[in-house]
């Protein structure tokens, strides 16, 4: 688009300014400037950018919170969905993870949404840096992020005291098979041990 703009006669004799004003629509512009007197005029052509700012954006995650693996796996990935008003010109984002990754390349934005996976080795509370931006603005979001890693090594062993208490130690019940056999007078106790890193047992539920 070529723009001309003639300046209104002055009485400064060094110089003068005029607003320009591109509207409501986002465009390139091709700017004529030309300066007139009784004897000669001079043109300069400046090619304008116009761009929409970042204002704000939405951000979201998959899974959301509380985020739990089991000791079998090697970490958690998660999904990102960023999503921004998509009238904003040319948006690109940055991320930094918090876990000492290293920070990804800038990424562009289509049609104000983006999505994109990560994957957190270790459980732990990581604050997740989103930074959007353009050639005339940025925007920054936190969002907290809480891994959590599942008890393991869960196990219980099934042992006897005589009924009413002894007060005695505890015995090993005999095991034959997948069964244990065990007589009436027996006070039946079961010993369970697990490993818990993040997270204490809330519950044991005993069904018989």
């Amino acid at each position: 688009m070529n723009t001309l703009i003639l300046f209104n006669t002055t009485n400064f004799p060094i110089g003068d300014s005029e607003e320009f004003n591109s509207g409501d629509k986002v465009r390139n512009a091709v700017i004529s400037i030309t300066a007139r007197d009784r004897f000669t005029s001079k043109t300069i052509n400046s090619e304008v950018y116009i761009q929409n700012p970042i204002k704000d954006f939405k951000i979201y995650i998959n899974p959301s919170d509380p985020i739990v693996f089991n000791s079998d796996q090697s970490g958690k990935e998660i999904q990102f969905f960023i999503e921004l008003d998509s009238n904003v010109t040319d948006p690109f984002f940055l991320v930094n993870f918090d876990d000492d990754s290293e920070i990804n390349f800038e990424q562009e934005i289509i049609n104000g949404s983006s999505s994109f996976n990560h994957f957190f080795k270790l459980s732990g509370i990581y604050k997740v840096n989103v930074t959007l931006f353009n050639k005339v603005s940025s925007h920054s979001k936190i969002i907290q992020i809480e891994i959590l890693e599942d008890f393991s090594n869960f196990d219980c062993i099934p042992t006897w005291r005589l009924f009413p208490f002894s007060f005695s130690d505890d015995y090993n019940i005999t095991k034959i098979g997948e069964f244990y056999l065990a007589r009436k007078e027996y006070d039946i106790r079961f010993k369970c041990r697990w490993s818990n890193k993040n997270q204490f047992i809330l519950k044991l539920i005993v069904d018989k």
